[in-house]
């Protein structure tokens, strides 16, 4: 496999490797970080950071199923890494399985229940689910964490009513 870079990138060792692919990514070209990170899982199929990095592009590249088996592998691996098992929840939810995205994020949740990105997104998913009221508990744990969120806000102001609780959007706005 042929990855384009500086000519001087020597790309036999795993940390060069790592290194282009966030390169790539970072710099928007995420075919080639993925062939980056591809290879790096194909030297190393237990390297957890080329999962992790693997998934995260292949999600931004639409790929979801690939991106949903870089973290389930991942987390058989690093079963304790809640961002593992948050960006496996986002993938499960943009392939459209809420279902199984719920468990993932209810599970990152449990791992990191500081992390207001992970009530926020645990909210979203129970909206979709129709659990109104886990997602507006989880909304407001995210506010709780990220009072200043005018986002957060605005998400809760519109679920409340939803859930019946007219009366308890409006003051969102102020």
């Amino acid at each position: 496999m042929v990855i384009e870079g500086p000519v001087d990138q020597d790309i036999s060792t795993p940390q060069n490797l790592m290194g282009m692919g966030i390169r790539w990514a970072e710099s928007g070209d995420l075919h080639q970080a993925a062939k980056c990170f591809a290879a790096m899982t194909a030297k190393d199929p237990a390297h957890v950071g080329a999962l992790y990095n693997l998934g995260l592009t292949y999600k931004r590249l639409g790929r979801h199923n690939a991106a949903i088996r870089c973290y389930e592998t991942a987390s058989q691996l690093s079963p304790a890494d809640a961002d593992i098992w948050f960006n496996w929840g986002n993938a499960l939810l943009a392939g459209g399985d809420t279902i199984a995205a719920l468990a993932k994020l209810r599970r990152a949740v449990e791992l990191k229940p500081e992390r207001e990105a992970f009530h926020t997104n645990l909210a979203a998913a129970l909206q979709e689910s129709g659990n109104l009221a886990d997602a507006i508990r989880h909304f407001r744990i995210a506010l709780e964490l990220s009072p200043r969120s005018a986002d957060l806000k605005w998400n809760l102001s519109l679920a409340l009513p939803k859930d019946g609780c007219d009366e308890d959007a409006w003051p969102m706005f102020e």
